[in-house]
């Protein structure tokens, strides 16, 4: 099994060339040897439906494994009614738009744990049974995953064992989303060797299943934190900043993993998952 690269969104060099519309990033990518892109929706989606169509076309064409960033307002843990409605239809539609684009996953962060983790994890469980019902109905092939991913700060849902027990509601229709910079940011450091990866990845198998190791999707960067955790993404150039690259990408290896790995440095985001990719590779050989 082997790991594919590429960026979350269109990186600084991509605009500066004169790129003005997204529909061209796929074809970009590929010239570049990057394998994987993820389409910021954070802020919602602003496309429309036939050039969503497009997007997906592109990819296909050039060999690029697309994934959606659901909106950041979802807030799976939220007591509030109208909220949990508003969370579901966020899901609705990034579901729609990933149907257009023929992306296959759909990543998304819980919501928040300030109230107490325990009861905010029972209320994100709760809300998800009703958007997995909901998606069983719409897409009964489960073509689509949905992709619950770590958390950067403390007081949000997504540590490991709750991104795991969020998984464990449908294996085949879960994935856990490890975004390594995060769990770097909230341990306030501390993932310099081998043995912090895989510890991780070692627990999602055995409580999700060997399977989990060959399907990863991951987001890696630089990052600087504080306290509460994450502060703002970071560069590779900017070597003060973790986690470490080699030591993570020889646990992958080690493993023998499968999967995407997404950059999300800021604004290089293409040429560091390249520098990625030329590590992974040079460690293959």
């Amino acid at each position: 099994m082997t790991i594919i690269f590429g960026p979350a969104g269109s990186s600084q060099r991509f605009k500066e060339e004169g790129h003005k519309s997204t529909l061209a990033l796929p074809r970009w990518l590929a010239a570049q040897g990057l394998q994987a892109m993820e389409y910021p929706a954070g802020r919602g989606f602003v496309m429309g439906e036939e050039f969503a169509i497009q997007l997906g076309k592109t990819a296909k064409d050039e060999g690029i494994a697309l994934s959606v960033h659901a909106p950041y307002y979802i807030n799976l843990a939220t007591d509030d009614e109208e909220k949990q409605e508003k969370t579901i239809s966020y899901f609705q539609e990034a579901v729609k738009f990933s149907q257009l684009m023929k992306a296959d996953r759909i990543i998304f962060h819980a919501g928040g744990a300030s109230k107490g983790r325990e009861v905010a994890l029972e209320r994100a469980i709760a809300l998800l049974e009703r958007v997995l019902s909901w998606l069983d109905k719409e897409d009964p092939e489960k073509t689509i995953k949905l992709a619950v991913e770590t958390h950067g700060t403390k007081n949000q849902l997504g540590n490991v064992d709750e991104i795991i027990a969020l998984c464990q509601k449908d294996i085949p229709r879960m994935l856990p989303v490890i975004d390594w910079a995060h769990l770097h940011a909230v341990a306030n450091g501390g993932f310099s060797d081998q043995r912090d990866y895989q510890d991780i990845l070692e627990k999602l198998a055995k409580e999700l299943g060997d399977s989990v190791l060959k399907n990863l999707h991951m987001h890696f960067s630089s990052i600087e934190y504080g306290p509460s955790g994450e502060l703002r993404h970071r560069t590779f150039v900017e070597s003060e900043y973790g986690p470490s690259r080699e030591p993570f990408l020889a646990a992958l290896i080690d493993l023998e993993c499968g999967g995407r790995l997404i950059c999300e440095c800021a604004g290089t985001q293409d040429v560091d998952a390249l520098f990625l990719k030329k590590i992974y590779e040079s460690m293959l050989k």
